[in-house]
């Protein structure tokens, strides 16, 4: 599996296989992240957002905030260690395929992801994709496959 390449890339500290691979598993969840029809979270993972954030507007202000002040490349994730959620970053080639959390969702803040439509205004970009392209649905399953979670491109 992709994640099983990712491993061993890592224990064997072969940065560009780790980096292609961290990369194509990345972009693969940042595909499933996005949807047209965005909407709002429901059921279970809406409770846990207004448990962990207070509302669904404070968690919008935080991957903003965050993905503002992402300094360089990297993504900005929604992520969910047991039943708490949480905000995280990884940087450059960096995954959280691997990282004990469970990814929910994720955002691409390379610049790559958004030059061509926003130039250097990443907020703009970001603003975009947290009010309208979030795939709430996507998420919510993650967050609700608290066992054995694998990656599902």
């Amino acid at each position: 599996s992709l994640e099983e390449v990712i491993a061993a890339a890592k224990k064997a500290n072969d940065k560009p296989a780790f980096n292609n691979a961290a990369q194509s598993w990345n972009h693969g969840f940042y595909w499933h992240s996005l949807s047209p029809d965005g909407g709002k979270p429901d059921g279970a993972l809406a409770e846990a957002i207004d448990r962990d954030f207070g509302s669904l507007d404070t968690l919008r202000k935080e991957l903003q905030e965050r993905g503002d002040k992402h300094f360089a490349s990297g993504w900005v994730w929604l992520a969910a260690d047991g039943d708490k959620l949480s905000v995280e970053e990884t940087h450059d080639g960096d995954t959280l395929a691997l990282d004990g959390k469970r990814p929910l969702l994720t955002i691409d803040v390379w610049e790559h992801a958004y030059y061509l439509d926003r130039q250097n205004a990443r907020p703009k970009y970001l603003e975009a994709v947290i009010g309208e392209l979030l795939n709430w649905t996507f998420a919510a399953s993650n967050y609700a496959a608290r066992a054995n979670w694998i990656y599902p491109g």
